[in-house]
Formats: structure tokens, C-alpha cells, sequence
């Protein structure tokens, strides 16, 4: 068993169902395919418990362009693991000549933990969780003013038509997008008030505000 004392390398490439792992640990390499019908945070590192590795002893690689492994190699440092974000052209330059031939997702991550273990390249910090928040926050308020200004024309358009039957239902419709509104302005507004170096973010365009105007104070 390895001890988790010495530091380990792993690279993760992800897919549209799974997530392939190649571990380094001791000069060999370990694989294992984490299925996504299970958190696959929890799932690796029980898988990593079983090799006598922790989260706090891995350096993972996972590839800049991989868009399936934005959210996990996020949680994966917010738990303790160093992650760094690699691009595929100078891990494909160093891979080994199997893992070039073969392409797949499972030799890409091996070539990637190779890669980890002979560069240490820097550590990838990505935005705060309350960074991550108040983006997801803001997004979803440019989303439900765009469906308002929509149903507000269809109102329009409706009530010229004389259908006040379907003008009442809209009507109701808008009154939950306007409660959303409000109920997500309010948690931006939390957001701003616990974290004021948000709302210097969000001033030097570091957090984009979409097109939320000026409600949230900002």
C-alpha cells in the first residue's frame, strides 16, 4: 500500500458518461473508470482509500480544454487536492508512444498522471465558492429577465387579441418569474454585503454581470 505521506500524481480525462483515473503512485500505474451514476468525487476517494492514497497527498492533471472536468476538478481542490489544468498539446509532446497511438480516454489520463509526475506543473486556484455562487447567481437573474421582458410581450400581444382568459394565466406566470427576480436579487445583495471584494470583482468586470443593470448594487 502506498503511503500517503509521499506526494501522488493522477491524471483524469472525463466524458459524456464516465471519468477515466490513471494513478501514479510507487512507479506504478493504477486505473480506474469512475461511472457517472455515482458523485465521483465520493467514488474516487474510496477508490484512493483502498491504494492507501488521500486527497490531500494528489496532484491531479486533468486537460484545460475538458469541459466534463470543470465541476469535479473543483471539488476535487476544494477537498484538498492540488489540480492543475494542462494543455493537451504539451502533455501529448511528453505522453508515452502507446498512449499516442491509442487515444483514448483511459490512455489520455494515464498520459496525463505522466505528465503530472514529471512536471508538477502550477497549481490551478479556481474562483472561490462564493465567486462560483454569485456568477450562477447572476446568470440566472440575466435568464429570468430575459423570460420576463418575453412573457411582457406576449401579454401585450394577447391582450390586443382579446384573449383575457390566457391574459389572466400569463398574468400568474409572470408573478412567479417576478418572485424568482426578486428572491435571487436578494441573494445576490447577501452575497455582496458578506463578501465586499465581490463587488470590486464584479467592478473590474473579474465576475461579468451579464445583463443584470444596476439592482444588485453593484
Amino acid at each position: 500500500m502506498v503511503s500517503t505521506a509521499l506526494p501522488c500524481h493522477a491524471g483524469i480525462k472525463g466524458t459524456a458518461r464516465k471519468w477515466n483515473v490513471a494513478l501514479l503512485a510507487g512507479g506504478k500505474m493504477k486505473t480506474k473508470a469512475l461511472t457517472g451514476e455515482h458523485k465521483p468525487l465520493a467514488e474516487l476517494t474510496v477508490w484512493l482509500g483502498k491504494q492507501g492514497v488521500e486527497l490531500g497527498a494528489l496532484h491531479v492533471c486533468v486537460d484545460a480544454a475538458d469541459e466534463h472536468m470543470r465541476a469535479f476538478a473543483m471539488a476535487l481542490h476544494d477537498n484538498g487536492a492540488t489540480v492543475s489544468r494542462v494543455e493537451r498539446e504539451a502533455v501529448a509532446a511528453l505522453a508515452a508512444p502507446d498512449t499516442k497511438a491509442a487515444g483514448s480516454p483511459a490512455a489520455d489520463a494515464a498520459a496525463l498522471a505522466r505528465y503530472c509526475a514529471a512536471n508538477n506543473p502550477e497549481a490551478w486556484i479556481p474562483p472561490s465558492p462564493e465567486e462560483r455562487l454569485l456568477k450562477a447567481s447572476l446568470d440566472s437573474l440575466a435568464g429570468y429577465r430575459k423570460l420576463q421582458e418575453s412573457e411582457a410581450r406576449y401579454l401585450d400581444g394577447i391582450r390586443r387579441d382579446g384573449l383575457d382568459d390566457t391574459a389572466e394565466s400569463v398574468e400568474k406566470f409572470r408573478g412567479v418569474i417576478e418572485g424568482a427576480i426578486a428572491q435571487i436579487e436578494r441573494e445576490v445583495a447577501r452575497l455582496l454585503e458578506e463578501h465586499p471584494h465581490l463587488r470590486e470583482k464584479m467592478q473590474d468586470g473579474a465576475i461579468p454581470d451579464g445583463e443584470t443593470g444596476s439592482s444588485t448594487g453593484a
